[in-house]
């Protein structure tokens, strides 16, 4: 059965170094098969060209990328925000239930 759990803890962590590192090794990856296709070209005005390509390419590749993980990083600390306050609130309540005790 499908189940939710809370926090994260150490999980949560790991998938979001794992999600933050995505856009580097896309970039690499780009990097080395622009480094291929350039190889020794000696016109300046075609080396130019490339690396203007591959800086447009870099960009929009990284703001498909990076747009979703920020979104979804957005919603979480929301979450977490809405969290906090209801631990507040819960704490404020047992906080009088425990002076009526006494």
């Amino acid at each position: 059965p499908l189940s939710v759990g809370g926090g994260g803890g150490e999980l949560g962590r790991t998938v979001l170094g794992a999600m933050a590192s995505i856009p580097d090794i896309l970039r690499e990856e780009e990097v080395e098969e622009h480094q291929k296709a350039v190889g020794d070209s000696g016109e300046v005005m075609d080396l130019v060209y490339n690396q203007a390509c591959l800086v447009a390419h870099l960009a929009k590749q990284n703001s498909l990328v990076t747009g979703p993980m920020l979104d979804s990083i957005r919603v979480r600390e929301g979450a977490l925000e809405d969290r906090v306050e209801y631990l507040k609130r819960r704490k404020n309540e047992l906080l009088q239930k425990l002076e009526a005790l006494n």
